[in-house]
């Protein structure tokens, strides 16, 4: 059976005990909800979860679908939204994230990913602004080099914010 990565949104570690081994601890396959799979049995996920301001439509084929993005800027209450959690005794180090999206003809034209370690996001990290192309293609991204680090006691929140919409019923899916 062929496999497309980029169906998946994925979040690979480095073992903090094999640096050097990187393995795929979690992905969200969103065939027919947002529940996560879990890859490894050393660290909890949560669910694909939408901010207040979006509602996700029923999760089709392979992506979650929201709209009414703003026309602006980020707005702090729309985004899709992950977790993950090591559990007792472990320790993890996110070093790359791999998703897909597609907007509408009408959809957002920049996304931004954030994390942080704070549930309500009072302090967060920000990866550059990405700048869409105006077409409904399927862009596959990659986040590498990355040095997302938690502990036993923390929870990494990963959230996408979409914006500058072409039109309020526009569509961006993940």
């Amino acid at each position: 059976m062929e496999r497309h990565w980029f169906r998946y949104l994925s979040v690979l570690i480095i073992s903090v005990s094999i640096p050097c081994n990187a393995q795929q601890i979690v992905k969200w396959n969103l065939v027919t909800d947002g529940s996560p799979t879990p890859v490894s049995s050393n660290c909890s996920s949560g669910w694909l979860t939408p901010g207040s301001g979006i509602t996700i439509s029923p999760v089709s084929g392979e992506w979650a679908n929201a709209n009414s993005w703003p026309a602006t800027s980020v707005d702090t209450s729309k985004y899709y939204q992950v977790f993950l959690a090591p559990h007792k005794g472990y320790k993890l180090t996110i070093t790359a994230l791999h998703f897909s999206e597609r907007r509408s003809l009408t959809g957002i034209r920049k996304f931004q990913v954030r994390w942080s370690k704070s549930a309500s996001f009072t302090q967060y990290d920000t990866f550059p602004a990405v700048t869409v192309p105006d077409d409904d293609a399927v862009r596959a991204h990659i986040l590498d080099n990355l040095n997302l680090a938690a502990s036993q006691n923390d929870t990494l929140f990963i959230r996408w914010y979409g914006y500058n919409v072409e039109s309020r019923t526009g569509t961006w899916r993940i």
